[in-house]
């Protein structure tokens, strides 16, 4: 595991420690977790139109499309909302 995995994996820890109630949210965790999701939700919509421009605008094809699509779908899909 490099630093970024452990860093991550203990903030996610922390995360679920205050869900659970086993821990205080003294320093917002929470609510800064929730504010970066609904950032990158907005983000992964805004690279999603685009694509679709890009597609419509003949630069690429239809399968490159949907390509980019189901790689924004997976990366979304990872965010823990």
């Amino acid at each position: 595991m490099d630093n970024f995995e452990i860093v991550l994996y203990q903030f996610r820890q922390r995360r679920v420690k205050v869900r659970s109630g086993k821990i205080e949210d003294g320093d917002g965790v929470e609510e800064r977790s929730m504010s970066y999701q609904r950032l990158m939700h907005e983000l992964y919509t805004v690279q999603r139109r685009a694509v679709v421009q890009l597609r419509n605008g003949g630069e690429i094809s239809n399968d490159v499309m949907h390509r980019l699509e189901r790689e924004l779908d997976l990366e979304e899909s990872r965010l823990e909302v």
